[in-house]
C-alpha cells in the first residue's frame, strides 16, 4: 500500500501525511501545513514560553470582559435548575 508523503520544512525529515495538521479552505479543499505536527507544536512552545506576559495578559483581559456573560449564563442555569426542582417536587407532591 502507497503512502503519501511530504517533507517537513523545519525538521527536513520525509514524514507520512498524517504527521501534518490538515486545514479547510474558504474554497471547501483541504490542505497541510508545511511543518509537521511535532515541530509545530516545539515551535508554539517555544513561542509561548517567550511571549508568556502576553498571553497571561490577554487571558486575564478576556476573562474581564466576559465576566458578565458568564455570571449571566450561571444564573440562568441556576435558574433553570431550581424550575426543574420545583417543578418535579409538584409533580412527587401530587402522586
Amino acid at each position: 500500500m502507497d503512502y503519501l508523503v511530504k517533507y517537513c520544512e523545519n525538521c527536513d525529515i520525509e514524514k507520512y501525511i498524517n504527521d501534518f495538521h490538515f486545514r479547510l479552505k474558504k474554497s471547501g479543499k483541504y490542505y497541510t501545513n508545511n511543518i509537521c505536527k511535532k515541530c509545530h507544536n516545539n515551535r508554539s512552545k517555544i513561542n509561548y514560553s517567550k511571549n508568556k506576559d502576553k498571553y497571561l495578559k490577554s487571558q486575564k483581559e478576556y476573562v474581564e470582559k466576559n465576566n458578565k456573560i458568564v455570571q449571566h449564563d450561571i444564573f440562568i442555569q441556576e435558574l433553570k435548575v431550581n424550575i426543574y426542582i420545583k417543578q418535579h417536587l409538584q409533580i412527587a407532591g401530587n402522586s
